[in-house]
């Protein structure tokens, strides 16, 4: 297959993305589908390889795009009741959340206050871990993303008692839609900045959605977890701004 039909066949799947949150079963069926573009792709990837034509960074990109298709998170523990399905690597989805319940602390960046303070919390009230950990954000006055708060997701609403615990606040956090992307690897500033444009320039050319909240990350894997193996998701929380909303696929 020629080059150029190569990076099309990547990107088919990459590019799709809709503006309706996607239930759980089609997200499976997403995942499915970049599985067999992925085995398409790895076909493709050989039989160039095998040409003795030169390859360069572009066979090397499409090398990386097999992977990021291919991709499962390690799932090192359950997610919250109703929870969707985890986002696919590099592909804009809109995701909707019911509500939960979560345990939150202070998280400067750079700093593991946080999820210390957060662990003998749920150890000392014997609340089950879940994943993913929530990560807020904020713009500082350099225009930069900084960390604000880490928060602990209970398993089910009926779990704890809200309000103040020392160092933690337990609250119940409204269901609702997100924009998120999936992300393979170790967060990092720049890589989160880059994510953070990429999801606002997505936005900007959707009037039927607005933002209503600063970025969130949402970490599923532990420090245990090698850091090419680890998963993250990049969200911003959004609604409908029409009440003659309709759902339709874009390019």
């Amino acid at each position: 297959m020629h080059l150029i039909a190569l990076t099309a066949v990547a990107a088919a799947c990459l590019q799709a993305s809709t503006i309706r949150p996607l239930s759980n079963e089609e997200l499976a069926e997403l995942h499915q589908h970049r599985l067999t573009l992925a085995q398409q792709l790895l076909t493709s990837i050989e039989q160039f390889r095998a040409s003795g034509m030169p390859q360069g960074e572009s066979i090397e990109r499409l090398v990386q795009i097999q992977a990021d298709l291919v991709f499962q998170p390690l799932m090192e523990s359950p997610t919250p009741d109703g929870f969707p399905s985890y986002s696919p690597v590099g592909e804009i989805v809109l995701l909707e959340y019911p509500s939960y319940r979560m345990a939150t602390a202070s998280n400067k960046e750079g700093s593991n206050t946080g999820f210390w303070t957060l662990f003998r919390h749920i150890t000392s009230n014997d609340i089950s871990m879940t994943a993913p950990v929530r990560m807020d954000f904020a713009v500082d006055s350099r225009g930069k993303l900084a960390a604000q708060e880490m928060s602990f997701l209970y398993g089910s609403r009926d779990l704890g008692q809200a309000g103040a615990q020392q160092k933690v606040l337990v609250q119940d956090v409204a269901g609702g839609w997100c924009l998120s992307i999936g992300v393979r690897g170790e967060p990092n500033p720049k890589q989160r900045q880059a994510l953070a444009a990429r999801l606002e320039n997505w936005l900007q050319g959707k009037p039927e959605l607005e933002a209503t909240g600063q970025l969130r990350v949402m970490g599923w894997n532990s420090p245990f977890i090698a850091k090419e193996k680890r998963f993250y998701e990049v969200q911003i929380p959004v609604r409908r701004t029409v009440s003659n909303f309709v759902a339709t696929t874009t390019n």
